[in-house]
């Protein structure tokens, strides 16, 4: 399998920006009149955000936004121990 270090983050990263896209997309696609300046509108910032996770998640160390290794709902537990 090889040790964790020789593993590349870039087909996992890819995987995280395509589902970032077609989330930020689905809205537009779902809606049958959306006007095709709002698709366009809707297709330039999907590629974008998709952009920003695949460069955060592709590289060794978070760079842009230290959102990798976040605990999501974890905060409310510790809050009632």
């Amino acid at each position: 399998m090889g040790d964790a270090k020789s593993k590349s983050h870039v087909p996992g990263a890819a995987a995280r920006a395509l589902l970032v896209v077609v989330l930020a997309l689905f809205p537009a696609l779902v809606v049958p009149s959306t006007a095709p300046d709002t698709a366009q509108s809707m297709i330039l910032l999907a590629l974008f955000a998709g952009g920003i996770v695949f460069a955060e998640y592709a590289s060794e160390y978070p760079g842009l936004i230290e959102f990798r290794f976040a605990e999501i709902g974890r905060a409310s537990c510790r809050e009632r121990v």
